[in-house]
């Protein structure tokens, strides 16, 4: 496809814009859209410091060098060049006076019974009208001479807009409007007309999206993907109708969900630090208790958090009550799958469970848990991370139960893994009124790397050594209401430091155990170091509020 005829697909490219052309833009989107992309405030972001610092990493890294100077990428420079040349426009022109204040795209899918009726709809709002006007006039000379547009004509008096006439005779045409400073552009011609009697009317009511995008809590954001659940209603029920009893089973449940959910949004951020986002907006009470149950305890800052160091590599900590998350895993399946789940558990864990007994357990465990890696402790005198998993048990006759079932499967796995390798040894010791067991081999395992369990202040260990179970002090705190709360962590400044350290004994252990170069190796651990540089952390929080769940991937810069 000719790369010119594409420009009003790729006006949806980063952009900037402010509230008021933006809520203007967003005034004319019909109420029943599938999607809608919003770009804006790009342009203030662009004149404030510069460039994320992590961004600059990732472009001085070899890996994306290497790719810079491929063949490849000469030649979609080149093709971009191209473009800019052909359309008598710079790149600043068109990021600085074209798309530097709103930028909308929309689309509607067809009804049911007319799948071909679907549409959708660009709206931009330029800072230079003049250069709009140009650069228009000059996409469709450009697709004219190309040989895609038989023509453009005018429709209407002074004040109408434009149907570009394909000279394919089977394709339909498309249309648009010039208004100012905003360009309107649409293949649905009933749809133009709709949105040019739109802007005729105005209003001083908020626009209905911009009122979404404040429920969601995206508003400021530069870049917002909105979801409109109600425009897949009709295709949940119709599939719901259709298919195998357990598909049916399924989505019937999952629509009990979906109808509690009134906006869903995707959304990136740059300031203060880069963000990628997922927001619902969701009536809670109209969810089913586990679910509810589920999210209420999920949407709590765990104790477990006052114990992992700030430059952990790894770290992943959530609350969830077990039965809970069964009750919603169990709620999507028929009652004859459910019977043969559990029978499934049931038989996969009677060597150390009754069949009677796993109700309790289940109950018994939770809702905190955790799993984190740090940097192996000097002491320690190996360059094998300290890893732990931590899950929290009740304090009561559930979590006793729930405790000893899981200390008898734990020890049943180490024996049982004794039994496959000759050389593996279960071992034991006291640490206080702590008793720990872990396994030992001769060769096979890194050094330092012991890896162990027990029972330890109201929480089951699972460790890569007694050494970090004896370094592992159990919270006494309860779990805490959060504005944020922080669900996984990767500090980039502790691997910057891990592997400043350790990186010989890293790459030297992998590459024998893959049969791999070692030179090779830290070239490509090396290769990752500007990245590191640059970061100090990539994390993913929950903020919740009455009615509102966003999930927050954050890439936060190093402190200069």
């Amino acid at each position: 496809m000719n790369v010119v005829r594409s420009l009003f697909a790729l006006l949806v490219v980063p952009a900037a814009g402010l509230a008021a052309p933006r809520d203007e833009l967003l005034r004319l989107i019909p109420e029943d859209y599938t999607f809608c992309v919003v770009v804006q405030n790009l342009r203030g972001l662009a004149r404030s410091d510069g460039d994320p610092a992590f961004l600059k990493g990732v472009a001085e890294s070899p890996m994306l060098k290497q790719f810079q100077d491929s063949p490849e990428a000469k030649k979609f420079q080149a093709v971009l060049e191209t473009i800019f040349k052909d359309l008598q426009v710079t790149p600043e022109q068109l990021w600085r006076d074209i798309l530097g204040d709103a930028i909308v795209f929309a689309y509607r899918k067809g009804p049911a019974d007319q799948k071909d009726k679907e549409d959708g709809l660009l709206l931009v709002n330029a800072r230079d009208e003049k250069l709009l006007a140009r650069l228009v006039d000059r996409i469709n000379e450009l697709q004219k001479k190309g040989g895609e547009l038989k023509g453009v004509e005018p429709v209407g008096h002074a004040g109408g807009y434009f149907r570009r006439v394909k000279s394919v005779e089977s394709e339909k045409p498309d249309y648009y409007a010039l208004r100012g400073h905003r360009l309107l552009f649409s293949g649905s011609e009933d749809l133009l007309k709709s949105m040019l009697a739109g802007l005729d009317r105005g209003g001083a009511e908020e626009p209905v999206l911009v009122r979404r995008m404040k429920q969601l809590g995206v508003d400021g954001h530069p870049f917002v993907c909105l979801v409109n659940p109600r425009s897949f209603d009709s295709d949940l029920v119709a599939s719901a109708k259709a298919g195998k009893p357990a598909e049916q089973w399924f989505l019937k449940e999952f629509t009990n969900y979906w109808k509690a959910v009134d906006g869903l949004a995707i959304s990136m951020n740059f300031a203060p630090a880069v963000e990628i986002g997922l927001s619902l907006n969701v009536r809670k009470e109209t969810m089913p208790k586990a679910a509810a149950r589920f999210f209420t305890e999920a949407g709590k800052k765990s104790p477990l958090w006052s114990r992992i160091p700030d430059d952990a590599l790894f770290a992943f900590v959530g609350r969830a009550h077990l039965e809970s998350l069964v009750g919603i895993i169990g709620s999507f399946l028929t009652e004859r799958d459910r019977t043969k789940v559990l029978d499934a558990v049931a038989d996969a864990v009677r060597t150390f469970l009754e069949s009677d007994e796993l109700g309790p357990a289940v109950r018994g465990l939770g809702p905190d848990a955790g799993f984190w890696v740090t940097r192996p402790d000097p002491a320690d005198k190996t360059w094998w991370p300290q890893g732990i998993l931590a899950v929290k048990v009740a304090d009561d006759a559930d979590g006793r139960l729930a405790e000893q079932a899981a200390l008898r499967g734990l020890d049943f796995l180490a024996r049982s893994a004794c039994l496959s390798e000759k050389q593996l040894r279960i071992r034991s010791e006291k640490q206080g009124d702590v008793e720990v067991r872990y396994l030992t081999h001769a060769s096979a395992f890194p050094p330092g790397f012991r890896p162990g369990f027990a029972s330890k202040g109201g929480y089951i260990v699972v460790a890569s050594s007694p050494q970090t179970i004896t370094r592992f002090n159990p919270p006494t705190e309860t779990a805490t209401d959060a504005d944020e709360v922080p669900i996984l962590r990767i500090s980039a400044a502790g691997w910057r430091q891990y592997l400043n350290d350790h990186r010989a004994g890293l790459t030297e252990y992998l590459a024998a155990a893959k049969g791999l170069d070692a030179a090779m190796l830290g070239q490509q651990v090396d290769s990752l170091m500007p990245l590191f540089d640059a970061l100090d952390r990539v994390e993913l929080v929950q903020r919740t509020g009455p009615e509102r769940l966003n999930l927050i991937l954050r890439f936060k810069e190093a402190k200069k």
